[in-house]
């Protein structure tokens, strides 16, 4: 599962499983740029590799982005002045 988690103020994406010992989580890019950037309102792609989600890295203007899993690919999807927001998969 993925989901959105407030740190120090701000929204972070956490990847988390449920196993014999109980829920267990973990930031989605524990390190690096992506580290600190504010994600919200996050969804798995159909095969599982990639997460579209929220974001506003200048504090103000909401874009959608995507992420790889790994985080070793991030790509703002959108960036004009108006609030983009509910990114959603579709066929």
């Amino acid at each position: 599962m993925v989901f959105e988690r407030s740190v120090d103020k701000a929204s972070r994406l956490y990847v988390g499983q449920y196993g014999a010992s109980g829920p267990a989580s973990n930031p989605v890019c524990p390190e690096g740029p992506l580290s600190v950037m504010p994600m919200a309102e996050p969804r798995w792609s159909p095969d599982g590799s990639w997460i579209v989600f929220e974001t506003w890295p200048d504090g103000k203007n909401h874009n959608i982005a995507i992420l790889s899993v790994s985080c070793t690919n991030f790509a703002e999807l959108t960036t004009d002045t108006a609030l983009d927001f509910d990114p959603a998969w579709r066929p």
